[in-house]
């Protein structure tokens, strides 16, 4: 089995803005159109079974919608939650992220501006 660890997918109506963003903060390749779809595409051009997808929270007021997202990721996509340093209610966040089965967080220190 081939695991992709590190993938990114964004709600269609925001992908292309995302990810144009993305790349002009990091200098890097996009390799789908950021769409769920568009990253289970290039799994096949890649014959990668499963990505892991690491949703990343640039603000505190974003990880509840974003893990309720995640959430709903099935198939050969399996999403981590996010968390904000930030967030006020993080406890609450983290239980809430356990009852909705969510394997992991992603916290992301330089879109965080978090050491």
């Amino acid at each position: 089995m081939i695991i992709d660890f590190h993938t990114h997918t964004f709600p269609d109506k925001i992908a292309e803005r995302a990810v144009t963003g993305l790349i002009e903060k990091s200098h890097a390749r996009a390799f789908s159109d950021g769409t769920s779809a568009g990253l289970v595409r290039s799994m096949e051009e890649a014959g990668i079974d499963l990505s892991v997808v690491l949703p990343v929270a640039t603000s505190p007021r974003q990880v509840e919608h974003i893990n309720d997202r995640a959430a709903e990721v099935k198939g050969r996509l399996l999403s981590f939650d996010a968390m904000h340093p930030d967030l006020e209610n993080w406890e609450a966040e983290l239980e809430r992220i356990a009852s909705l089965g969510l394997k992991g967080i992603k916290i992301h220190p330089v879109y965080q501006n978090v050491a």
